[in-house]
């Protein structure tokens, strides 16, 4: 209980510079974002509930990988939009409503860019239905896959030009397919063939996205892979104890993770930022994120 408490306001110190790397974050224009449940503690019942934790990660090329983890006690809509309050660019996500919502709002400055890997899913947890048409878009998919490795090994004009002249086709290939079918023949509405249909065709805008803007991925793996980590930790820490500890824990992880990426150590990193947080110039916070405090180190060097 006492190491708990310790680590609890260890993480709670920290908000003041979490608050800075949300900030920097904001600047790139581009984030990957998803959640994965995780159960708190009930106090009083012996007994815990489902909560959320978020990850907000910077998805523009050659940016800070900022990876920021937000804690909260339920998945409302108004967790994500109040989070994103400020935001300017795209966000990569599944069709969460929240984005959904924040996309259509024409006064939100804010675009949501749908992940071809949620539709290439969808197909493929579809067991009955026609197998031939399954079968064909999960193909296709892969194609464009295959072209989007080649695209990021170049510059971005480069990409645009591969997307345009290999990708666009076979994408207008894939909806016009899809239309043909939901015109010609009657699908099931439960069958998770017909959903996994609609999901691509009621969500076009979002799934073309990509094609337009060479800073946008066609995917949002980027953040399927940092809420792995959640996912693996819970399996030892089981459930967080309050709200507090799941804000803290939120901050920890968005420091610890942000280092792991960039080959920082994070020990090294937490001990020499709390040796100096505490009389560091508040307007020169940023000089302390794992970025900026790598090359202060190497510069020293």
């Amino acid at each position: 209980q006492t190491l708990s408490s310790l680590i609890k306001n260890v993480g709670i110190k920290l908000e003041v510079l979490y608050n800075e790397m949300k900030k920097q974050l904001f600047t790139q224009g581009y984030l990957f974002s998803d959640d994965t449940p995780v159960k708190m503690l009930t106090p009083g019942k012996g007994k815990t509930k489902e909560t959320r934790m978020w990850i907000y990660e910077g998805a523009s090329p050659n940016a800070p990988p900022y990876k920021i983890y937000q804690f909260t006690e339920n998945r409302k809509y108004e967790y994500p939009k109040k989070f994103l309050h400020g935001f300017k660019g795209t966000v990569h996500a599944d069709a969460y409503g929240a984005y959904v919502d924040i996309d259509k709002d024409k006064y939100t400055p804010i675009n949501w860019a749908a992940c071809w890997a949620h539709g290439r899913r969808k197909f493929e947890e579809a067991q009955a239905g026609d197998k031939e048409l399954k079968k064909d878009i999960m193909k296709q998919i892969q194609c464009l896959s295959r072209y989007e490795r080649i695209a990021w090994s170049n510059d971005a004009q480069t990409r645009l030009k591969i997307r345009q002249k290999y990708e666009k086709p076979i994408v207008d290939k894939i909806y016009s397919t899809l239309k043909i079918k939901v015109s010609r023949d009657i699908m099931l509405p439960k069958e998770k063939l017909t959903i996994a249909v609609n999901y691509m065709l009621f969500y076009e805008v979002n799934f073309r996205r990509y094609l337009t803007d060479p800073n946008i991925r066609m995917d949002n793996n980027a953040a399927e892979r940092s809420m792995r980590k959640i996912v693996l930790g819970k399996k030892n820490w089981m459930f967080i104890g309050s709200p507090t500890a799941g804000k803290s824990m939120g901050i920890l992880y968005s420091f610890v993770q942000t280092c792991r990426v960039m080959k920082i150590d994070p020990q090294k990193y937490l001990e020499d930022v709390f040796r100096r947080l505490q009389g560091h110039p508040h307007q020169n916070l940023r000089e302390l994120l794992p970025d900026r405090w790598t090359q202060e180190k190497t510069v020293k060097k």
